[in-house]
């Protein structure tokens, strides 16, 4: 029968989306299938349908198909990718790894060379393999197996042509299932009483092409590079997926999550993947702090699990600051949750606090993540010295905040347990602080600061590294800075002793740390603090103290 179904297609391809449309059940047959006793059941009757719809794209059997391609990627696979549970074990190498987040799984470092490296045995807390991804593991390090992502060779074009249609009729139908599900868990039910409920729907037929998908992710990497493009190219459907967290089941999220841990294995895909991230990231902190508990950053586990993900990625990371504005969302997350965690004095309080520490340490985290890559601090030197600004801004909730005070009177009766936050919380800010005066303190040339760009507009350039170098040709210099001309200028000035010299981006941060330091100490003589919003450099601002009557010059130095 699926035979003369291909033939017929064949004669009239036009006449294919209506046979897809025959093929798929409805909703009410979806509903129907879900009540007692039914038979086949509503998992088994898409099951059987993506089995039909397979035939379709495969121009015949799909099982001797997808052999057919398993072997021919025997021994070629780029990326190992193997999934993690909690607690399984996988090694660290730090001689191989891009930073202290990557790892790859015991075979690949049984098949690798790792004499003389500095390595250690972890257990994991999920994730995936690193092995065959230059942008997290040195080429050196990898193992017999994986030779990186260049060894991902296209779909064969007759493949191709026959997958390609089919695929898009079923993207478009879930995209549509999906979107309809987050409409009715948004406003309530809009159908009536007898329908099939929406969410009900998209679960099972989510749980059904995931599973289809993460079968051809294991059979062939061309065929799952083939599919995430296609993913990409199904205008909202990623976005639609990246939210889907909140409302399909927590049966079927782990399932759409360990496919996108799949695809991201694809350069254009991580690279589409990130962009939707990066707008989906700020729903979840508003969330949670809408309901002042750190259960939604919990419940909604994308955050967590996949920043690690894209914000330590060195050829991806840097496009998304410059590109995204990915560090300006991250401090806007963190300045939303301290403003909704202070006082009248506008410093923070553990009180209020305590019920976000864990959305709190994921949004600094994250932060970590991105300032830790040596180009950031960089360019935000060189390009965007508001973001120095927008940081001093955010160090004024934390100045001060709980003071320990020695008690002379009686002892208090009950121990704060949560007293060790703020010290967590200063140590991590203590980190990020580092690293962003490692920007400044850079004797780099301007040329070498600023964040290259790669033109992503054709997908063959994207995949000969994870996301895509950077081009040495383009620079972001053409693009509108937020700061003044004056303050892109990275060069010397001449001190007065001893021929001794301070770059003017040390010079201006010096003096930026006395101003906002001076505004701090003038309004702690008052009721509290005001306001946040620090007088720009051109302001002229006298206070009680005397930081203001140093020079922006430094005029003498002794060694």
């Amino acid at each position: 029968m699926q035979h003369g179904i291909i033939a017929y297609v064949k004669r009239n391809s036009s006449r294919l989306q209506e046979i897809c449309n025959a093929i798929l059940p409805t909703d009410d047959e979806i509903q129907t299938a879900f009540e007692e006793q039914a038979d086949p059941g509503a998992e088994d009757l898409l099951q059987e349908s993506m089995v039909w719809l397979q035939w379709l794209m495969f121009d015949g059997d799909p099982d001797e198909m997808l052999q057919r391609l398993e072997l021919m990627n025997v021994g070629q696979r780029a990326v190992c990718g193997f999934m993690w549970s909690h607690n399984d074990i996988a090694y660290r190498c730090r001689t191989c790894e891009s930073d202290p987040t990557c790892a790859i799984c015991v075979p690949c470092f049984g098949n690798g060379n790792h004499k003389d490296h500095d390595y250690s045995v972890i257990y994991t807390g999920g994730g995936c393999c690193d092995c065959g991804d230059e942008t997290a593991w040195k080429r050196s390090g990898f193992c017999s197996k994986h030779k990186g992502a260049e060894q991902i060779q296209p779909l064969q074009e007759d493949v191709a042509k026959t997958v390609g249609p089919v695929l898009d009729y079923l993207f478009c139908h879930w995209k549509n299932s999906l979107l309809l599900a987050e409409s009715n868990h948004q406003n309530g039910p809009i159908l009536e009483d007898n329908a099939a409920e929406p969410e009900t729907v998209a679960d099972v037929l989510t749980s059904a092409v995931v599973g289809m998908l993460l079968e051809f992710c294991k059979c062939s990497e061309s065929l799952l590079s083939f599919v995430s493009g296609r993913l990409c190219y199904e205008v909202d459907l990623l976005d639609v997926l990246v939210r889907a967290e909140r409302f399909l089941s927590l049966d079927v999220v782990p399932k759409l999550h360990e496919l996108f841990l799949k695809l991201i294995g694809d350069p254009f895909f991580k690279y589409e993947f990130a962009k939707v991230f990066l707008k989906y990231y700020p729903t979840v902190v508003n969330e949670a702090l809408k309901e002042s508990a750190d259960a939604i950053i919990r419940k909604h586990p994308l955050v967590s699990s996949f920043s690690v993900q894209i914000f330590t990625v060195p050829t991806l990371t840097p496009r998304l600051v410059k590109e995204m504005d990915l560090l300006t969302m991250l401090f806007e997350c963190l300045s939303k949750i301290f403003s909704s965690c202070s006082g009248q004095d506008h410093q923070l309080q553990v009180s209020k606090w305590e019920n976000l520490d864990e959305t709190t340490q994921r949004v600094v985290e994250d932060i970590r993540f991105v300032m830790s890559l040596s180009k950031i601090p960089k360019y935000i030197t060189c390009e965007r010295r508001d973001i120095y600004t927008s940081w001093m801004k955010l160090l004024a909730f934390v100045q001060g905040m709980t003071p320990q005070k020695r008690e002379i009177s009686i002892h208090i009766e009950e121990e704060n347990e949560n007293m060790h936050m703020p010290f967590a919380l200063g140590h991590s800010i203590a980190n990020i602080h580092a690293l962003l005066l490692s920007g400044a303190f850079s004797t780099d040339d301007e040329s070498d600061s600023t964040i290259k760009k790669q033109d992503i507009d054709e997908h063959d350039s994207l995949r000969q590294s994870k996301v895509g170098r950077l081009s040495q040709e383009n620079s972001v210099s053409s693009v509108t800075s937020r700061g003044t001309s004056s303050d892109h200028e990275i060069k010397a000035v001449e001190g007065n002793a001893d021929g001794v010299s301070v770059l003017t981006s040390i010079s201006w941060l010096i003096f930026e740390c006395l101003r906002a330091i001076d505004y701090w100490l003038k309004s702690s003589n008052t009721l509290g603090l005001p306001t946040l919003n620090l007088p720009t450099s051109r302001t002229s601002n006298t206070s009680g103290s005397n930081f203001f009557r140093l020079k922006r010059k430094p005029s003498k130095f002794r060694k």
